[in-house]
């Protein structure tokens, strides 16, 4: 016989309780001479013998009692027995979490080792002629096949930390869908990890009574992390020799706090800019960089800070594509003054006037923005290119003509679930002017409560649909839009109520048309993101289209991928998937174009220091605790407990009967 927990034993000790209770009981009385009394004495020595007897008795029935509840405590088992259930082989997945959190300082080097050790122990647990399964966060197609005890314990030792992070449900999923493929008995899951609050997602847990599963959580004796969160453009769009703001957010994911933590700033491998800040535990702060660009196309950026032992998160990357001009195309039916003086001043904008009588439909897409001025009819060949290019990431302006036919126009605003309705004359003034669109940023650094805003005299009003999602940005005094502005695919429509004309009022002349052309110019230049996390799925659309069709590759120093890529309506579209591991800069090549320069970094999911443990019982989910195993030693012991004879039953009844038993002889005169 063996025991699950051998160190319940110590109970054995509380034998000396009864044992001195007998003793003292039965200490000798003094004797006092009676005389006259002989078969009275002969009557009483002959009780005492009979006492004596059955104290004795209850005195073994109370020691039996202790020892039967003591055992129970224990869990005995027979380690030789076999599991009633089980005839062949046990099926054993081992979940080790490999994640970049796993990096922390433990007793044994890294939290990964003492989960290698943990893992190790379980295995020793069971049998060697048992079959194992050795799943990892990297959900290999190696993981999918069955080890023998040997294999299993020699393939821990390769691990590494990964970037790729699959949630608690996605693993027991996995474990659950290998072992109801594989043929056996009784089926095990474990799962060691730390079990950060992100990654134990119990809520979307399904229980599932065909496997024994048990949480094993290891910890790290220290929790200390402070990383670069985020990064972003408080404005989208760079422009050489502009001032640009750059915003981090800086957080401490550890429960100590940190001072004077320095981060630096490298545009294209030289100094903009440090940041000082002090963060106390589990808090972030924000600071704002300034910088100019000096370099048009691709350029590279990162930020650095100095942190150990979690060193994953101390650089971010992000890269920028600043455009050197913004290629415009403007169809009119006559020459507008006002759209000429524009782009007579604003030089970073290349326009080119065409007819809109006129035109090569192929040329459309070519252009980041179109303007349309003054038509008063819109051919369906037009507008189906004109949809073409919206889908393709095309910013369109819409001046309606001073008698545009509704019907024509509404081709055109129909692909947004907007229409124009018959032209109205009205005197109303611009009154409102929805600051929190990105097209406003940077035009108002305040707005006075007696701003002079554009009035109107004519307008076609502009009704939409309950499908519709478009943001009204300039609002007349009676509630309808003097700008509306919708979203279509990857395109932008700005459809204006009033035409670019002195008898619709004097939006054209007002000094607020000028920032605000400029704006919605300036955010047709399509971006891409500054960065992408490693081990996620994503997609791209390159900012340079390929001059031919040839195989793209991601390159890296050291490192060359073959992405998957599609055509969608007209665009390339390169799909980013979970094959790179690599934190760097990857250049996107097609041949000898440079289609994209892109930054790739470790997830932040990970860098949060917050646990399972950490949170209350109240708060942990419901069976959790009868899941978890605190240790590897545990974990064993639950699974000999599992496999054992329910012997721990048997004492407790054993512990019952000698109980009654010690009652009955209280009661019992003799």
């Amino acid at each position: 016989m063996k025991f699950a927990y051998p160190e319940a034993l110590w109970g054995l000790l509380l034998l000396a309780i009864p044992v001195l209770v007998h003793l003292f009981s039965f200490l000798r009385s003094k004797k006092v001479s009676f005389p006259s009394i002989q078969f009275l004495q002969m009557i009483k020595q002959e009780t005492s013998k009979q006492s004596k007897f059955k104290h004795l008795l209850m005195l073994l029935a109370r020691c039996l009692a202790i020892i039967c509840i003591v055992c129970a405590f224990a869990q005995p088992y027979f380690g030789t027995k076999p599991n009633a259930t089980a005839q062949g082989s046990r099926l054993v997945s081992i979940f080790i979490d490999n994640s970049l959190s796993m990096q922390s300082n433990a007793k044994e080097g890294m939290l990964l080792d003492d989960a290698k050790n943990t893992a190790k122990q379980i295995a020793q647990s069971f049998k060697p002629s048992d079959k194992f399964q050795l799943l990892t966060q990297d959900f290999a197609a190696s993981n999918q096949r069955l080890f023998t005890q040997a294999e299993f314990l020699n393939s821990i030792d390769a691990l590494k930390p990964t970037a790729t992070n699959h949630k608690l449900s996605a693993v027991l999923n996995r474990q659950a869908d290998f072992l109801g493929s594989q043929s056996g008995n009784t089926r095990y899951r474990y799962v060691v990890s730390d079990f950060q609050l992100n990654f134990a997602d119990f809520k979307n847990c399904t229980p599932q009574n065909a496997f024994v599963t048990r949480l094993v959580q290891v910890q790290a004796p220290e929790l200390k992390n402070v990383y670069i969160d985020t990064v972003y453009l408080l404005l989208p769009v760079l422009k050489i020799g502009e001032n640009a703001k750059l915003i981090v957010k800086i957080t401490n994911g550890g429960a100590t706090k940190v001072e004077n933590i320095r981060t630096e700033f490298k545009l294209n491998n030289s100094n903009k800019g440090i940041v000082n800040l002090d963060l106390e535990p589990y808090s972030s702060q924000t600071d704002t960089l300034s910088f100019t660009p000096t370099k048009n196309g691709f350029n590279q950026a990162t930020l650095a800070l100095t942190d150990y032992p979690i060193t994953f998160d101390d650089i971010y990357r992000f890269t920028f594509f600043v455009q050197a001009s913004i290629p415009v195309l403007v169809l009119e039916t006559e020459e507008n003054g006002y759209l000429k003086s524009f782009f007579g001043i604003e030089k970073y904008f290349k326009p080119e006037f065409k007819n809109i009588n006129n035109i090569d439909y192929s040329q459309l897409q070519a252009f980041s923005a179109i303007i349309i001025s003054g038509a008063d009819e819109l051919s369906s060949g037009l507008v189906q290119e004109l949809q073409k290019a919206l889908a393709n990431g095309t910013s369109i302006l819409f001046f309606a003509g001073r008698n545009a036919n509704a019907q024509s126009l509404n081709a055109l605003a129909g692909l947004v679930g907007a229409s124009y309705q018959n032209l109205k004359s009205e005197n109303l003034t611009c009154t409102q002017i929805n600051l929190a669109d990105e097209v406003f940023k940077g035009i108002f650094s305040s707005i006075p409560q007696n701003l002079d805003l554009p009035k109107v005299k004519l307008y076609y009003p502009i009704n939409t649909n309950a499908q519709t999602t478009k943001t009204n940005l300039l609002t007349l005094s009676n509630g309808a839009p003097l700008l509306a502005k919708a979203s279509y695919k990857s395109g932008t429509l700005y459809l204006y109520a009033v035409a670019l004309n002195d008898a619709f009022g004097n939006l054209h002349k007002h000094p607020f048309f000028v920032p605000l052309l400029y704006r919605q110019l300036l955010l047709s230049q399509q971006s891409t993101p500054l960065a992408y996390v490693l081990g996620k799925n994503a997609e791209l659309i390159p900012n340079n289209k390929p001059t031919k069709q040839v195989t793209p590759k991601l390159i890296a120093p050291e490192i060359e991928i073959i992405p998957k890529v599609g055509i969608y309506e007209g665009k390339t579209k390169v799909f980013l998937g979970e094959n790179i591991q690599k934190p760097d800069f990857y250049l996107l090549k097609n041949g000898n174009d440079t289609m994209a320069n892109l930054a790739f970094n470790y997830d932040r999911d990970e860098s949060e220091l917050k646990f399972i443990s950490d949170i209350g019982a109240e708060a942990k989910p419901k069976g959790y605790e009868a899941l978890l195993a605190k240790n590897a030693e545990q974990a064993a012991a639950q699974t000999r407990t599992a496999d054992s004879s329910s012997l721990w039953r048997w004492v407790v009844l054993a512990a019952i009967f000698w109980l009654v038993i010690e009652t009955i002889l209280d009661r019992f005169k003799f």
